[in-house]
């Protein structure tokens, strides 16, 4: 994996620099038309985003203590200075808690919600990541100030929210500038509900009139590059194990929010935040009501962006672009038909390249990261394992079935388009290892509610590795706007605790017909 990766990011590097850029007398006038088009800096309004964001906390407020019943299972102290200090000056406050799989990683979504508030508001990236951590950490601190201080709500919000925040609110900001049309409008709240808001508070959505004031068919704004893709078919497995035809549907959803992109001109600029992102969404349905459900978003973050490239006399663009920075991810990942697997990792900030050619019709695309991973995990090793086997382990994997991991995935993504046509290959592998030592449970003690927990006797190492390969092809049908498409997914996860090892591999076939905007 690390020889792949040391090859695909020079590689992808070279190719770009290694093109032939002639100057053309037209460059000049663009890149002052793309200077005249950058929309001036907003303030972060902090009083506007604490107020929005302090309501929706309130809501939260208003269900905890609906629940207090419920949430009493969780509380580790009491309301005593004394356990209050414990709490905030000792290593017993600070530990990964034992909820169940949905509330965990439900709180990438609420961080979503919180970086959008942030950006919707005038903050830059930074500012909306800090503001995802400052209220994380104040829900924390204050509502359940009776529980343990959890550390993996905080990563999962803060770094979780990231991704998805970004790439949502990226795609509300691209709609906001589109055609004012009912559907714009409905898209743009349907995914940015903040940006919905500040319409509401007076800051309503302006057309794109900056650098190109055409809209295309759909009524998008033209000031960007973007692939929408909606997909219905079939999907069944092959091999040792092959199963009959699934319902598959997919959404990918692809916005490159730079100006110069793909145009004829020359531009270096330093990238701010989400002018790359995209989010995929998976679901499958076995025969037996299993479902397959994935979903991914990824975000570009700090980096520096270099265009060139030239008209040529057919009209067409022949040049680069290249990206080289820092990215961030969120992948969610449950099968309940093939592997029976369950897999979150918020890939936190990593070294991202996304380089792509224009060759007259022909377009590539290469982009590969590496980025270091906080992971809730189903332990591959264990599947099959009773839990009276499991006693004295983490608490979480002998009661939930997971368990909290550090890692790292690489990932590495071609693409070759002619017109309409398109073709690639997609790459990922994935490591996880345990984090011993935190457990809610590491020593025994009597809650305030008189519940005695035992301590973990157990402590053991978990590994788990994943790798994934897709492969795919899609062709237009004649005279409609549907394509037809064809896929191969291979996926591998193995698991190990030193005593028990396990493997499981799964390939896929898939056939679908896709509409793309």
């Amino acid at each position: 994996m690390v020889t792949t990766l040391s090859l695909a990011l020079p590689l992808c590097t070279l190719a770009a620099v290694a093109l032939p850029a002639p100057a053309s007398p037209q460059e000049p006038d663009l890149v002052a038309r793309l200077a005249d088009a950058e929309p001036p800096a907003r303030r972060f309004d902090y009083g506007r985003a604490a107020w929005q964001i302090g309501a929706a906390m309130g809501l939260g407020v208003i269900w905890y203590q609906s629940e207090i019943e419920l949430n009493k299972l969780d509380f580790d102290f009491d309301r005593t200075w004394s356990d209050q200090w414990k709490r905030l000056s000792t290593a017993h406050g600070y530990r990964f808690d034992d909820n169940n799989l949905t509330l965990n990683v439900g709180h990438a979504f609420m961080g979503a919600y919180y970086h959008q508030f942030a950006r919707a508001n005038g903050g830059s990236l930074l500012e909306a990541l800090i503001f995802d951590f400052v209220t994380s950490t104040t829900w924390e601190l204050t509502v359940e100030h009776r529980e343990i201080i959890s550390l993996n709500d905080t990563v999962v919000t803060t770094f979780g929210g990231v991704a998805l925040g970004e790439g949502l609110f990226a795609l509300g900001e691209f709609f906001a500038r589109g055609r004012p049309t009912v559907v714009n409008r409905v898209l743009m709240g349907v995914v940015s509900p903040a940006r919905l808001l500040g319409w509401a508070l007076g800051d309503p959505p302006r057309p794109a009139h900056r650098l190109d004031s055409d809209f295309d068919r759909h009524g998008f704004a033209t000031d960007a590059k973007h692939r929408f893709d909606f997909a219905a078919g079939g999907a069944r497995q092959v091999g040792a194990r092959p199963t009959p035809w699934q319902t598959a549907l997919r959404l990918d959803l692809e916005l490159v929010d730079l100006r110069e992109y793909g145009r004829a001109g020359q531009r270096r600029r330093s990238t701010r935040g989400g002018e790359f992102t995209r989010i995929e969404a998976d679901w499958m349905a076995g025969p037996d009501d299993s479902r397959d459900i994935a979903l991914a978003a990824k975000a570009s973050l700090w980096g520096h962006n270099r265009s060139h490239a030239i008209d040529t006399e057919e009209g067409r663009v022949i040049g680069h672009s290249a990206f080289f920075g820092t990215a961030s991810a969120f992948d969610l990942r449950v099968d309940g038909i093939g592997n029976r697997d369950f897999l979150a990792t918020v890939h936190l900030l990593g070294p991202a390249l996304d380089t792509t050619l224009f060759r007259d019709r022909w377009t590539f695309r290469m982009a590969a990261d590496v980025m270091p991973d906080f992971a809730i995990v189903q332990p591959m090793a264990l599947t099959g394992v009773s839990r009276e086997e499991r006693l004295g382990s983490k608490t979480t994997v002998q009661n939930n079935d997971y368990y909290y991991a550090l890692g790292v995935t690489s990932t590495a993504r071609l693409e070759a388009q002619y017109r309409r046509s398109r073709a690639g290959v997609a790459f990922a592998h994935s490591h996880y290892d345990s984090i011993e030592g935190f457990d809610r449970y590491q020593r025994g003690y009597t809650s305030p509610t008189g519940v005695y927990h035992a301590p973990i006797t157990h402590d053991a190492n978990l590994t788990d590795g994943r790798l994934k390969l897709r492969v795919f092809s899609e062709a237009p049908l004649p005279f409609v706007s549907v394509k037809i498409g064809a896929s191969l997914d291979y996926e591998r996860r193995s698991g190990s605790t030193g005593e028990h090892h396990q493997r499981s591999a799964d390939m896929r076939v898939g056939l679908h017909a896709a509409y793309t905007m």
